[in-house]
């Protein structure tokens, strides 16, 4: 039997999938990157004209992390004397301090014998971050990242190695104003640090990393952009700190048409080298059925139905698909293949989730796999051992920081259409956000 990557080349044109639940690698992020041109020119315009502290808001999945990395490439390439630091906020960070101490040092590392010396002395964490996403980005099974991370818990054993090594830290107070003026005296006119992932942690660490860090903001001379998330509790702890951002920039769920062209930007680049100058679409739409191969038009209509705008989402359900499709030998995928491999899908999945969200799907599953907190069932509460709507939240969020459930309002929730039956995936959730009124009215004002 011919291999995987054979018959994908032979039958699809694929050289590769690039459909994985992480951000795909810089050096094709800018062919498939799509959409966001508004909030791009927003964002540069305004680190541009700094010192400025500006806030990425989004939901999870929504496209913040890719948009960040864009947003350095633009940067870069308008001005050569910016050092863009872009680094992320980790389980066991403490002190915002710390994070601008590690990327800074990181980003100087090279061009100052004071950054060079504690990027040793921390030494690793680069690398470390490059296992952790390869080996979570995608594995031979066909896991996409939030399985490997519900099933594995790699992410907790990196994060504690990682955690020892800040001890070797020196003082924030004392190194941060030491390696931006080794910034300056390597040349670079501006900094713009940009500090990722830091909606992933809890309302009350979040609300006391954003206290601590306001000497840092407001201080030194450079720019920040930071991740947040618009809604509910998390919404509360941004905003309880004031006045500490000064412009924000939100990334609201994707329409139809643009998700249609990440798809056949995905596709294209993945393209075997003669394929790819004219498989990539340049606008929605450019984009024709022979771009969306080895998918039919009504599969992908399908597909963008159940990821609710999510672009995250469309990844983890575009690259299960191929590999089922792939080991099924099948040469095309219409509604019918879709619906099997779907399927085949889920049924991989579930043996990879955790027990103790296994019983979260099992307690979905019994209410239609949909869940408002307008109006929870009692049996909910009970089977999840939870007494308190703080304590739900908290617990829905984690799940949903795993790619688990999904929400586009932050009070209705679902499961992942690939963890349902093909046939009782639900699209509920995507029906309000189909009008030209996409808003999200929990808004924090954070001006």
């Amino acid at each position: 039997m011919e291999s995987f990557f054979k018959f994908t080349r032979k039958s699809w044109g694929l050289k590769t999938i690039l459909f994985v639940g992480s951000p795909p690698t810089e050096a094709c992020l800018g062919r498939v990157f799509c959409g966001r041109t508004a909030e791009l020119e927003t964002a540069a315009a305004a680190l541009s004209t700094g010192p400025r502290r500006v806030q990425l808001v989004g939901l999870y999945g929504v496209g913040k992390t890719v948009f960040l990395t864009t947003l350095r490439t633009r940067l870069r390439s308008r001005s050569g004397e910016v050092l863009y630091v872009d680094h992320r906020v980790y389980k066991h960070d403490k002190d915002i301090g710390q994070v601008l101490v590690r990327g800074l040092s990181s980003a100087l590392s090279s061009s100052s014998v004071y950054a060079g010396r504690i990027f040793e002395q921390i030494g690793g964490h680069q690398v470390t971050d490059r296992r952790l996403s390869r080996m979570t980005g995608k594995t031979s099974a066909g896991t996409p990242k939030f399985a490997v991370d519900l099933s594995a818990g790699l992410e907790e054993t990196v994060e504690s190695e990682r955690h020892l090594k800040m001890e070797k830290l020196p003082d924030p107070a004392v190194a941060v104003p030491r390696l931006l003026k080794d910034a300056r005296e390597a040349g670079y006119s501006r900094v713009i640090i940009a500090l990722d992932d830091l909606d992933k942690r809890d309302p009350e660490t979040v609300r006391k990393l954003l206290g601590d860090a306001r000497p840092f903001l407001y201080e030194s001379d450079c720019s920040f952009i930071l991740t947040g998330h618009p809604i509910g509790i998390l919404r509360d702890a941004y905003s309880s700190v004031g006045s500490l951002f000064d412009q924000t920039v939100e990334l609201l769920p994707m329409d139809d048409a643009s998700l249609r062209l990440l798809i056949a930007r995905y596709l294209g680049v993945g393209r075997v080298w003669g394929l790819r100058r004219r498989s990539v679409p340049a606008t929605a739409d450019d984009v024709r059925a022979e771009h969306l191969r080895p998918f039919s038009e009504s599969a992908v209509d399908q597909i963008i139905a159940r990821a609710l705008g999510i672009p995250r989402v469309v990844n983890i359900i575009c690259y299960n698909i191929l590999t089922q499709a792939a080991i099924a030998r099948l040469p095309g995928i219409g509604e019918s293949e879709l619906a099997r491999c779907w399927d085949a899908s889920r049924d991989s999945l579930l043996g990879c989730i955790r027990p103790d969200l296994r019983q979260w799907l099992d307690v979905f599953a019994s209410i239609g796999f949909h869940l408002s907190l307008d109006g929870v069932p009692d049996l909910v509460y009970e089977r999840l051992r939870i007494d308190t709507e703080a304590e739900m939240l908290a617990t829905l969020r984690a799940a949903q920081y795993r790619d688990f459930i999904v929400s586009r309002n932050g009070r209705d929730y679902q499961v992942l259409g690939l963890l349902q039956p093909f046939s009782e995936t639900t699209t509920l959730l995507s029906e309000p956000f189909r009008s030209g009124d996409i808003r999200i009215e929990e808004r924090a004002t954070l001006v």
